[in-house]
């Protein structure tokens, strides 16, 4: 009976041995499910062009940069399979999100103001109330409004595209940061993003972020051939580039001024703009003790720099 004990509880051993040892390499590998997804993307570049031309295209360029999690799956080993399947799934989950979003770009007319918008980033006055107004706030990837009572103004006059923000924040954190690796960047704290792409089709478009304490940073941007985001300059000279920003006991606001003689090409010897049409987006990043978030003035999939679901603008005429 003691022998018998004995061998009952080294065939258990075993089983548990095993047990564990399937369990490891299930996780090693992935799961069933992330393993098709990957293997689709491994095998084939027909995922990543089949998103060419659709809302999926700029997380589908990721593509391009998933060149050592392919090789695993195709046996040239770079990385751990499991690692390698984890990456490639969750490049396919943002594909297919692009996929399925149904959000139609949206078309703005933006008002040609009366006089100039003063500065102030009171918005109740000194020419913002001919501005174009957008209610509401949409987090990434949502096509529902947030709580979040934000207000966003647009307009232009003569020589300038004017931008404002009203923002309800009950804890401002303020980072003044460029190019930092420490998470001080702008961007890592409260801020108005603003996307310009002054022609449609090309490749070049432009970044000026604006925190609550007024601070300015203006970045060019292009896409390489591949369709991946490039900085061409990270830390442009604003120039004639005007803000102001101004906080109360609900939160913060922003006030900014775009000459458009600051953009390359015919937009620098730009007299008259009616009717022209433009690309934007602006987003605003929140942060607070415990939580970052990332929204937008109408839905935004991915990212500010997804050109490919920027607004359009056009610059109409007086009301």
């Amino acid at each position: 009976m003691r022998e018998y004990g004995a061998w009952k509880g080294m065939r258990e051993l075993v089983l548990l041995c095993l047990f564990l040892s399937v369990s490891c390499a299930a996780e090693e590998g992935g799961t069933l499910s992330e393993r098709e997804k990957a293997m689709r993307v491994a095998e084939s570049t027909a995922f990543y062009y089949d998103s060419k031309g659709t809302p999926a295209e700029f997380a589908a360029n990721r593509y391009l940069r998933l060149v050592n999690e392919r090789r695993v799956l195709l046996k040239q080993k770079v990385l751990t399979e499991g690692e390698a399947v984890r990456r490639l799934a969750e490049y396919y989950d943002d594909v297919q999100l692009g996929r399925n979003w149904k959000v139609k770009r949206e078309v703005l007319q933006i008002p040609e103001l009366p006089c100039a918008p003063s500065l102030d980033a009171d918005f109740r006055r000194g020419g913002w109330s001919d501005a174009r107004v957008i209610n509401g706030e949409y987090v990434l990837n949502q096509t529902e409004k947030s709580a979040f009572s934000s207000r966003w103004f647009l307009g232009w006059h003569e020589d300038a595209l004017y931008v404002g923000a009203q923002f309800p924040d009950s804890e401002i954190v303020a980072r003044n940061g460029r190019n930092c690796d420490n998470g001080g960047n702008l961007y890592e704290g409260d801020c108005l993003e603003v996307f310009i792409r002054p022609e449609p089709g090309k490749k070049e478009y432009f970044e000026f972020l604006v925190n609550p304490d007024g601070v300015l940073w203006m970045l060019r941007h292009s896409l390489d051939r591949w369709g991946r985001n490039v900085v061409a300059d990270a830390d442009m000279d604003p120039e004639t580039v005007r803000c102001h920003a101004r906080r109360n006991k609900d939160g913060y606001r922003i006030a900014l001024r775009i000459p458009f003689g600051i953009f390359h090409g015919k937009w620098c010897r730009k007299t008259s703009c009616r009717g022209e049409v433009f690309e934007l987006m602006l987003v605003r990043t929140n942060r607070g003790k415990e939580r970052y978030g990332r929204s937008a003035f109408v839905p935004l999939l991915y990212d500010g720099h997804n050109l490919f679901c920027y607004a359009k603008g056009i610059f109409a005429v007086k009301k």
